[in-house]
């Protein structure tokens, strides 16, 4: 498992969205949509799950040194968001 930093502005974002930190955590340990965002330079990871109360698509982007992850933000993003995204190959599988 890599250890994993946040960034403030990730800190500001997280709290703002009143998002659970053990969400995000487990995400960037198994989250099973994984691509590499061509615009940023940065991984993306995406996953549907449980926050306030009811099933979002959250997406947490990140970089990748070594041993380390340096999550960067995270927002909601719907699958269809995804899906364009992908289509336009700005986001390739990882």
């Amino acid at each position: 498992m890599k250890k994993i930093r946040y960034t403030d502005y990730f800190l500001e974002r997280l709290e703002f969205r009143e998002i659970p930190r053990e969400i995000v955590e487990a995400m960037l340990n198994k989250a099973v949509e994984r691509y590499f965002d061509v615009e940023t330079g940065r991984f993306i990871a995406v996953q549907r799950v449980k926050y306030k109360g009811r099933y979002k698509r959250l997406l947490v982007a990140y970089e990748e040194e070594g041993d380390e992850i340096t999550a960067v933000t995270v927002h909601t993003v719907t699958k269809r968001q995804v899906q364009a995204r992908i289509k336009r190959q700005r986001w390739v599988p990882k």
